[in-house]
């Protein structure tokens, strides 16, 4: 049996208030099932298993990236454009960018779960599905993907609205 390997070094490690801060999103994010601290590109990261969740770009100008649709990035980007941006890097990426400085904390479970969904395998989110560790705001809409098989093409997300967050549900958090 392979020992596991180390993850690579931090090549970018983050200034202190910006650390303080990524632990933070660390400290709720390690609660889902799998997901655990890892490496990306020389910078701090977070994986379900080995799919890689986000990661902080302590290589340029600081924000974390974490995946999300391009639905949910729409709206969180008209929601809080002084929290959610994208570089021209991520336009087409399933990822948005977060100023964690002015991240509204209390919405972070509900933006983490989207994420892990995202990433983690059907089985295991069927298997925690519905047991996840935070009871997220219903007010927070639940992103459900098609199963694996369907062609990329047609891999879309599909919004199942609990009331859709929009810019005043998100500022109400």
């Amino acid at each position: 049996m392979m020992a596991k390997r180390e993850p690579a070094p931090i090549k970018f490690p983050p200034d202190a208030p910006l650390a303080a801060l990524y632990d933070r999103f660390v400290d709720i994010a390690i609660t889902f099932p799998d997901v655990h601290a890892s490496r990306s590109y020389g910078t701090p990261a977070l994986k379900v298993k080995t799919r890689l969740m986000a990661r902080l770009r302590s290589e340029a100008e600081g924000g974390l990236a974490i995946r999300c649709d391009l639905a949910e990035r729409a709206m969180l980007l008209q929601a809080a454009p002084e929290t959610f941006y994208i570089t021209d890097h991520y336009a087409n990426a399933d990822m948005v960018l977060s100023n964690l400085a002015t991240l509204r904390w209390n919405a972070a479970p509900g933006i983490i779960e989207h994420a892990w969904r995202i990433v983690a395998l059907p089985t295991l989110i069927k298997e925690y599905g519905q047991s996840l560790p935070y009871n997220c705001d219903q007010s927070v809409f639940t992103l459900v993907s098609p199963p694996r098989n369907v062609g990329q093409a047609a891999r879309k997300y599909i919004v199942i609205d609990h009331n859709v967050m929009n810019a005043a549900t998100y500022n109400n958090m």
